[in-house]
């Protein structure tokens, strides 16, 4: 870092108390991903449809039905990255 030049980039964020760049963009990803929920966001259509059935063995029912994806590409995408959490 620029300020603390002889220290490493995380003990820097935590002894400043910063958030790090990628827990800065991690949150502003669930903050864009939440606001697209909203019908009148432009940004909605993106989304995967809804799931219809109600019914899940899992724990934790997924809102948004996950297209099938063959390679590991979906994972850098923002809509389907954070459709699972």
């Amino acid at each position: 870092m620029i300020i603390l030049p002889d220290v490493p980039y995380r003990f820097a964020c935590e002894s400043l108390s910063i958030p790090s760049l990628s827990d800065g963009r991690e949150f502003l990803c669930f903050t864009l991903f939440d606001a697209m929920k909203a019908q009148k966001q432009k940004l909605h259509d993106l989304l995967p449809l809804k799931r219809e059935t109600i019914y899940s063995v899992r724990k934790r029912e997924r809102e948004y039905s996950l297209p099938k994806c063959h390679t590991d590409r979906h994972k850098y995408n923002l809509v389907l990255c954070y459709v699972d959490y």
